[in-house]
């Protein structure tokens, strides 16, 4: 029985990298790249690419002059300043990403235009932050624009004392949210995408939509500068590789092609890095990779479940 599902995983992961063996996956990212920045509705774009320590600037490459800037975050109480920024392999071992927890990135506020807009983020959460909101408060910012709770918009996690990912717009003395319950995985790379076209508000995560909420009033910009990371409440280890927005709302269509997939890795890639975690003895290395195969077509799911049951197997 063995040798069957051997031979049909054999025969499923030929398919697969026949079709996408010869995508390189950092390559097509520097042409989405480069076409990005020359794409006139992108208004901020945020690669990290350059980014070597916390004093670096990130450099907005949209043309906007939207940079930004690391601020650490200091204790009210004992005036300890936390530079915890890291700098670490993004998506591919050819590109940069940053490590986020009570600091944050900060820009000048992203103007929004006709009620219209997307964030588009690649993000991997770690777990809750150094940072938790009394009693159990375990939430933060992803990237936000706010000026109080009333105004602008923001994309937020909580894992305590409830779970969910949210993408909230502010209006005077509250919010309209389109909030999804699930708990998407930690220390994976997804794509997270926030869009409004004046009548609805939609979430994707991974090319799927998660959330929806309908939403035709006015948009209220605040004075609020544009953060990545914590931004009062409690914080969250998230790291983050790529960041645009849009003066536009993208479609479904365009979403579900950026963001299903395998998060940046090309099937072959997948199998050549989980191989080497395997034969370096770290097993659950190579599942969380096994996993990024899961939205693949052709039956990327089945693929992801065998090589990780396989995993469990070869670590007896």
């Amino acid at each position: 029985m063995r040798k069957i599902f051997a031979y049909l995983f054999i025969g499923i992961m030929a398919v697969a990298l026949n079709a996408k063996g010869e995508e390189s996956g950092y390559s097509d990212w520097l042409r989405r790249r480069d076409a990005l920045k020359n794409d006139p509705s992108v208004a901020r774009y945020y690669t990290f690419e350059d980014v070597s320590d916390s004093k670096s600037i990130v450099k907005d490459l949209s043309g906007k002059g939207g940079d930004l800037k690391f601020f650490p975050f200091v204790d009210v109480k004992t005036k300890e300043t936390f530079d915890d920024l890291k700098v670490i392999e993004g998506r591919w071992p050819e590109k940069k990403a940053v490590s986020l927890d009570r600091g944050w990135y900060q820009g000048k506020p992203v103007e929004i235009a006709d009620k219209n807009f997307t964030v588009e983020i690649w993000m991997r959460k770690n777990g809750p932050g150094s940072i938790i909101v009394p009693p159990n408060g375990k939430r933060g910012y992803i990237v936000s624009q706010p000026a109080g709770w009333g105004s602008g918009w923001r994309i937020k996690t909580e894992y305590s004392p409830s779970k969910w990912l949210t993408f909230d717009i502010g209006i005077p003395n509250n919010n309209v949210r389109a909030k999804s319950d699930k708990m998407y995985s930690d220390g994976i790379w997804h794509h997270v995408a926030a869009t409004w076209d004046g009548k609805d508000m939609k979430l994707y995560v991974d090319g799927e939509l998660a959330a929806s909420k309908e939403y035709s009033g006015e948009y209220y910009p605040g004075k609020a500068p544009f953060r990545i990371g914590y931004r009062s409440g409690g914080s969250v280890l998230l790291d983050i590789d790529e960041v645009v927005i849009y003066n536009r709302a993208l479609s479904a269509e365009e979403i579900s092609k950026t963001g299903k997939g395998n998060a940046g890795i090309s099937t072959k890639e997948a199998f050549s890095k989980a191989g080497e975690l395997i034969k370096a003895g770290d097993y659950e290395g190579a599942r969380r990779i096994y996993l990024m195969l899961k939205n693949l077509p052709s039956f990327g799911n089945e693929m992801a479940l065998f090589s990780i049951a396989e995993s469990y197997r070869l670590e007896k």
